[in-house]
């Protein structure tokens, strides 16, 4: 029997309701015809070693501070690259307004409110605050035991690691910790998500399954971006923004990717 991971979401259907109701009758009435029984039930479990399990993937709310918006892609990116050297995430959003450049996400919105106003006060930049919400999305995975495991593994990996990196950009601000090792602490961070990874590519089926692929993606961008950090030379204030760039970035694609599976 194949073991291919199975991944779907939850989308309760109006119609279903409405023909589960019509024909109940028929149903129960052939159920109780069909049905094993608890022996052969639990044998038929054992046997394929495959079980469904409810998973959520965390959702998303941040707040940025944003430091202006510009009316070409060279222009923002010229601003972002200053904006980096200072400390700033320097990551680029792109809607119909034109092109926002982030300065960093933070988890309450007076954090990025307050840096915002210091901004445009102390420095004249034209600074507003930018929010990001995603809601969870809800899974219902059909796999072995280990697999399940490995995907919400994977998903947690990214959550921690994230904060991670959150709370290092704000230690290299703050002279807590060298430059050095703080490039230390991102190549460590960028093997727990290369663990995470693999394991999660490890499943049989997984690249063939749109949940999966996109959080294995999810995965390998924040990894590579670290691995860009500990191999980098930046130190102080460019050492941070680099950081900030890494967790302002991820967060955008994690909101990205739950509203395409909704």
């Amino acid at each position: 029997m194949s073991n291919r991971v199975r991944v779907r979401r939850d989308r309760p259907s109006a119609l279903s309701w409405a023909l589960a109701l019509a024909l109940t009758m028929l149903a129960v009435y052939l159920i109780t015809l069909s049905a094993p029984s608890p022996d052969d039930a639990a044998e038929a479990s054992a046997s394929s070693g495959r079980v469904t399990r409810e998973l959520e993937l965390a959702g998303v709310e941040a707040y940025f501070a944003e430091l202006g918006c510009y009316d070409n892609l060279t222009q923002a990116r010229i601003a972002a690259a200053e904006f980096a050297q200072r400390g700033a995430a320097g990551v680029i959003r792109e809607d119909a307004g034109g092109w926002h450049v982030i300065g960093a996400g933070y988890a309450l919105e007076a954090d990025a409110r307050r840096v915002a106003e210091q901004l445009s006060e102390r420095e004249g930049v034209e600074a507003s605050v930018f929010s990001l919400s995603s809601a969870p999305v809800a899974l219902r995975v059909t796999a072995t035991v280990e697999d399940i495991d490995a995907i919400a593994a994977a998903d947690s990996a990214w959550s921690a690691q994230l904060d991670q990196i959150a709370a290092l950009a704000l230690r290299v601000d703050r002279g807590e910790i060298g430059d050095r090792s703080a490039r230390t602490l991102a190549a460590v961070a960028r093997s727990e998500l290369e663990a995470a990874r693999e394991a999660l590519d490890g499943i049989e089926g997984a690249k063939d399954d749109a949940v999966c692929a996109m959080l294995s993606s999810l995965l390998s961008r924040l990894a590579s971006a670290l691995d860009g950090v500990a191999t980098g030379g930046e130190t102080g204030a460019a050492l941070s923004g680099r950081l900030r760039s890494c967790h302002a970035d991820a967060l955008l694609r994690r909101a990205a990717m739950l509203d395409a599976l909704r």
